[in-house]
This record gives structure tokens, sequence and C-alpha cells, in this order.
């Protein structure tokens, strides 16, 4: 079926038009020398904290932050050869875990708090949804969890040169911080 110069009028003029997506993307389409292009209007020039914004928010419209198996499952898998190359080097005595549990018990304590953790959690959020019909955790809200569990493995191969309190706290931070995302879509 031809297309009639007319329709082909009235699509260019649609595509002049800014459209405004669900307010979750921010996005809008903005018409550029009869191109549309998909941006955010400019920010004010020398505003860290809105380029800051519009970095997360990057981050959390990524393909990545999707689906909570997604960065789980890559950050458990990239996670578990450094694990035990970290927990090999401890018991040769090449990394010095001066200050931590020692070596059984940091090498025990990662492979159920890091590895594990991020498998489970990543398979428990992806099933989720159909399981008890909740809407599944993405974007923003994923980025976050993962920042917590991210914020709990780092400070505690850093435990040695950390105060205790300070890798506690860090290490704890994702399970209330999941529980706070899961409680009220459960409940």
């Amino acid at each position: 079926m031809p297309i009639s110069a007319r329709a082909g009028d009235h699509d260019e003029a649609l595509l002049a038009q800014p459209v405004q997506l669900p307010r979750a993307t921010g996005a809008v389409a903005v018409g550029r020398r009869g191109r549309r292009a998909w941006g955010r209007a400019a920010a004010a020039p020398g505003s860290g904290l809105n380029s800051m914004t519009r970095w997360f928010r990057r981050i959390a419209a990524a393909p990545l932050m999707a689906s909570a198996f997604r960065p789980f499952y890559l950050f458990g898998a990239l996670y578990a050869p450094l694990l035990a190359l970290g927990g090999a080097g401890a018991f040769l005595g090449i990394v010095h875990l001066n200050g931590s549990l020692g070596p059984a018990s940091w090498h025990g304590h990662e492979m159920v708090f890091g590895f594990a953790t991020a498998i489970v959690v990543g398979t428990l959020l992806t099933a989720l949804p159909s399981w008890a019909g909740t809407p599944e955790i993405r974007g923003a809200r994923l980025v976050w969890l993962i920042s917590t569990w991210l914020l709990g493995r780092i400070a505690f191969w850093s435990a040695p040169w950390l105060p205790a309190l300070a890798v506690a706290f860090a290490d704890l931070l994702f399970w209330p911080a999941l529980i706070v995302l899961l409680a009220p879509t459960v409940w």
C-alpha cells in the first residue's frame, strides 16, 4: 500500500513535537534538525549534584539493571575467582588478613555472604514477581541494592585497615536494604 505525501507530512509533524515518556525514565524526545534525538534537558553548568544524578540514572537505565539476576549473577561470577585467589593467598601467607577473622573464617564468611548471597538473592528477586505477584526490583532500586552488596565486599576485603565496627556496618547493610525493598511489596 503506497504511503501518501500527506501521511508523510503528518509523521514529520509528529516527530517535531516533544514526547514525554513515563516519569520513571525522565527522557524526552527532542526534535533536532528534523531528526529525533533522545535526551534530557541541559543541566545547569557547574552543578555537581545534577551530573551525579544523571550518571546514576544512566546506570539505572542500563540493560544490566533490567532484571535482578543480571547484576547479581555477574558480580557473583566475577567475585568467585577473586575470592578463590584471595583465600588461597591467605592460606599460603601471601595475603595477610591482620585484624580479620583468619583465613578459614574469612573465606567461609565471603563464600556465604559474598558469593552465595549474590546468587541466591539474584534468583530470589527474579523469581519473586512470578511467585508472589510483586513488581520486579530494577533500575535505581536495584543499583542501590547492588551498591550495598559491593560496599560490604569492599569493606570486608579492607578489614585490616578499617575499624571493625565500620566493616560490620558495611557488611550488614545489605540485609536491611533488601528487607526495606521487599517488605512493602510482599506484605
